[in-house]
C-alpha cells in the first residue's frame, strides 16, 4: 500500500513545531480529539524516503499535542518559580519576540512549593497568580500565554531567554522603555527537546543511505543478507584481521554459537566501504543481547572503526557502556585506553556517579581533567620542567627560592595569570561588558571566578607553588617538600593523560614509560622520607633513570594549545572511536562544525523501545555506512502518550 503526502503535512513542514505549539489557543489544547481526523496509520510501503519521514510529521504533532494537554490538566501541581520578565535586544515583533527572565528570590509562597528550574526546550505558561487550576490560565490580564525557553540560564546575568507566543502587558503601544520589567509566575508545562530534534529528522538530510537501504524491497527470490562481492569472494575467505581479533575476544568471553555469528556478521560487515548495510540482532531477555553487544563493540573499538552507540534512554546507554568498560579496562594496562571512548549527556540526568567507571569517560569529566592538563603555566608540562629541574640541579633550586632572592612582587595577580594563560579571556569579559547594561558589572576577577573554573584553579595552584619558597627551610626540607609537591601532581598528570588522551596521542609504549617513572616516583620518596638525606641524591640510580624517562617524555607527548572547555569537548569526540548518547543526542554530532566527527557505524541498543521516528536522528549522521539495530519487539515498546495515535498503532 502506498500514500502520498497530503497538503497538511506539506503545510506543517514548513513550520517549527515550535510555532505550531504557539498557535493552538487553549481550546486546541484541551480538546483531546483536534487531530483524531488527521493522523493516519502509518503505511508498510512507501514510494519515497520524503514519503516515509512525512508520514511521521502528524503522529509527532499530535504526540506533542497530547504532551501540552496533560501539562496544561496537571497544572495545579506543575513546578512554578517566579521571575522578572523584560525584553530581550534581539525583541523583534511581531514574531522574534524574544525576552529575559530572571529567577526571584524564592518567597514564603512558593517556599513549600519548591523551586523550579527552567531547562532549555522547556514549555512554560505566564501567569500573574500562583497557579492554582486551569482557570489560572485564562485570567481577564493573562490569557493563555505560553513560551519557549530558548537556552541555558547564563552563568554571569543569571538570564534565560525565552520565546514568547506573543506580546506581554508591557508591550502594548511599543512605547514604553524596553528595559521595562514585569514580574510573572512561570509554570512548567512539557519539555519539548526531543520532539524537536525528531522534527528536525525527519526533514530529509544530506545522507539518506540507511534509511533508503531499510525501505528497499528485496527482489523476489533474493537472499535476506546481501554478500558485498567486491569484499567477499565466497564463504573461504581468509579472514581479516578484524575478524581474527573478534574470535579471540568471542573466546575470552565464552560466547555461544548463536551470539558469536552475530558478532562476526557485524564485523564483517563494518569493513565493507562499497554497500550500505543494516542488521538486527534479536532475542528474548536473557539471551546476552547486552554481552554480545559489548563484545561486538570492543571488536569494534580493537579495529579502530568509528562507531556511535545509542539507545531510547539514559539507563540503556549507561548499562551498556558499563559493560563495555569492563572488557576494555585491564589491570594491566589500567584506565589506558579509556581516551577512545566517549560517554556525553545531561550529568544530572544521567546519574553516571551510579555506575562504577563510567566517569573516565564521561565527557564533562574528561574535559575539566584535560583542561587541567592544557594549561599552560600550571599543566602538565610546566610540573614536568619543574620536576626535571629539581632533578638536574636541586641546590639551583634551593637557591632561587631563598627569601633573599625571592621578589615577592613576582606573583602575577589572577587578572595577569588570566590573560597570560587563556587568549580568550580578555575577548570574553569584553564581549559581557558590552552585552550586559548594568551598573552593577563583574570585576574582570570576578568574571573569571565565575566563568573559568579551571583558570582559578590553575592560579591557586600557581600562587601555593609559589608560597613553596625556602624561608625557613633547609635544603633538605626544602627538597623533601618540593619533591613531594611537584611529584604528586605530576603522577595525576599521568594518570589523566593516559586515561583521557586517545591512543592515537599516546602510544602503550609512552605510557609504560609512564607507569616506570611512577615507580620511580614512589621510590624516591620513599628514600627521601627514610634515608638520611644527601645533597646528590639525585644522582642516585632511581633519579638518573627517572630524569632521562621524564626528559624523553616531554619529548613523545605534545599536546594541543587549547585552554577552551568546548574546544576541548569537540577535540574528544572527534578523536574518540566509540561514542555513547541517548539517540535524540545524537542530533548534536550531526550539527558540528565542518570538519567535525564522521561515523562509519551505527548501533542502536533497545532499539524496539526507541520510537521509529526517532530513529531518523542518529541513521543520518554525516559519513554513516552501516546500522546494527538490537533489541526484542516483544518486549514493551516506545512510549505513546496519545490516545489518537495509540488507536492507529
Amino acid at each position: 500500500m502506498e500514500q502520498s503526502s497530503t497538503s497538511t503535512e506539506k503545510n506543517l513542514k514548513h513550520q517549527s513545531l515550535v510555532n505550531i505549539v504557539f498557535s493552538w489557543t487553549l481550546e486546541d489544547v484541551l480538546n483531546q480529539k483536534l487531530y483524531k481526523n488527521q493522523v493516519q496509520k502509518i503505511p508498510l510501503t512507501f514510494s519515497s524516503t520524503e514519503q516515509y519521514l512525512n508520514s511521521f510529521t502528524l503522529p509527532l504533532v499530535e504526540e506533542t499535542h497530547s504532551d501540552l494537554c496533560s501539562g496544561v490538566e496537571g497544572v495545579s501541581q506543575a513546578p512554578f518559580c517566579v521571575m522578572t520578565i523584560q525584553r530581550s535586544e534581539d525583541f523583534r515583533p511581531p514574531k522574534s519576540l524574544f525576552y529575559k527572565m530572571r529567577v526571584n528570590k524564592i518567597t514564603e509562597e512558593v517556599q513549600n512549593v519548591g523551586k523550579y528550574e527552567p531547562e532549555s526546550g522547556d514549555i512554560v505558561a505566564f501567569t500573574d497568580v500562583r497557579p492554582r487550576g486551569i482557570h489560572d490560565l485564562i485570567r481577564p490580564k493573562m490569557q493563555y500565554h505560553i513560551a519557549y525557553i530558548c537556552g541555558s540560564k547564563d552563568e554571569f546575568t543569571d538570564e534565560i531567554e525565552v520565546l514568547s507566543s506573543k506580546f506581554l502587558d508591557m508591550d502594548s503601544g511599543f512605547t514604553r522603555n524596553i528595559y521595562k520589567t514585569q514580574k510573572l509566575y512561570v509554570v512548567y508545562l512539557l519539555n519539548m527537546t526531543t520532539n524537536i530534534r525528531i522534527w528536525e529528522a525527519l526533514a530529509p538530510g544530506s545522507n539518506m543511505n540507511i534509511i533508503k537501504k531499510v525501505l528497499q524491497p528485496l527482489e523476489p527470490n533474493s537472499d535476506i543478507e546481501e554478500v558485498c562481492q567486491i569484499c567477499f569472494s565466497g564463504e573461504n575467505k581468509t579472514q581479516s584481521p578484524a575478524q581474527r581479533l573478534a574470535q579471540s575476544i568471542i573466546r575470552a568471553q565464552n560466547l555461544n554459537d548463536s551470539q558469536r555469528d552475530s558478532v562476526l556478521s557485524c564485523v564483517a560487515m563494518s569493513e565493507c566501504h562499497h554497500n550500505h548495510n543494516v542488521k538486527l540482532i534479536w532475542g528474548p531477555p536473557g539471551t546476552g543481547k547486552t554481552k554480545t553487544v559489548a563484545c561486538l563493540l570492543y571488536s569494534l573499538l580493537q579495529s579502530k572503526v568509528s562507531t556511535l552507540t545509542c539507545a531510547p534512554t539514559n539507563t540503556a546507554v549507561l548499562t551498556v557502556a558499563s559493560r563495555l568498560h569492563s572488557l576494555v579496562k585491564q589491570p594491566k594496562f589500567d584506565t589506558y585506553g579509556l581516551g577512545n571512548i566517549v560517554l556525553f549527556g545531561n550529568k544530572n540526568r544521567m546519574k553516571v556517579d551510579n555506575f562504577p567507571g563510567l566517569e573516565d569517560v564521561f565527557l564533562e569529566y574528561r574535559v575539566k581533567d584535560l583542561l587541567k592538563c592544557f594549561m599552560p603555566l600550571t599543566g602538565w608540562k610546566h610540573h614536568l620542567e619543574l620536576t626535571i629541574k629539581l632533578l638536574n640541579n636541586p641546590k639551583e633550586q634551593y637557591d632561587s627560592y631563598r627569601p633573599e632572592l625571592n621578589d615577592k612582587g613576582d606573583v602575577m595577580s589572577l587578572e595577569e595569570f588570566a590573560k597570560k594563560s587563556n587568549s580568550n579571556v580578555d575577548r570574553a569579559y569584553s564581549s559581557y561588558q558590552r552585552r550586559v547594561k548594568s551598573n552593577n558589572l563583574l570585576t574582570f576577577e570576578q568574571f573569571v571566578e565565575k566563568k573559568f573554573n579551571g583558570i582559578v584553579e590553575s592560579y591557586n595552584l600557581y600562587v601555593e607553588d609559589k608560597k613553596m619558597n625556602a624561608a625557613g627551610m633547609t635544603m633538605e626540607q626544602f627538597v623533601k617538600q618540593r619533591f613531594n609537591y611537584i611529584g604528586g601532581k605530576l603522577k595525576w598528570f599521568m594518570k589523566a593523560l593516559y586515561t583521557h588522551l586517545p591512543t592515537s596521542m599516546i602510544s602503550f609504549i609512552v605510557v609504560k614509560e609512564m607507569f616506570t617513572a611512577l615507580d620511580l616516583l614512589k621510590s624516591l620518596e620513599i628514600s627521601l622520607r627514610n634515608a638520611k638525606f644527601k645533597e646528590d641524591f639525585h644522582w642516585c640510580e632511581d633519579g638518573k633513570r627517572l630524569r632521562s624517562i621524564l626528559s624523553s617524555l616531554s619529548r613523545s607527548i605534545s599536546l594541543p594549545n587549547i585552554t577552551s572547555e568546548y574546544v576541548i569537548s569537540m577535540f574528544c569526540i572527534q578523536k574518540a572511536c566509540l561514542v555513547f548518547c541517548t539517540a535524540s543526542s545524537s542530533s548534536k554530532l550531526a550539527t558540528q562544525d565542518e570538519g567535525g566527527k564522521m561515523f562509519r557505524f551505527v548501533v542502536i541498543d533497545e532499539a524496539a523501545q526507541l520510537k521509529e521516528c526517532e530513529s531518523a536522528i542518529p541513521l543520518q549522521l554525516p559519513g554513516l555506512q552501516h546500522a546494527v539495530l538490537i533489541g526484542d519487539e516483544r518486549q514493551l515498546p516506545a512510549l505513546v502518550k496519545s490516545k489518537v495515535d495509540s488507536e492507529i498503532l
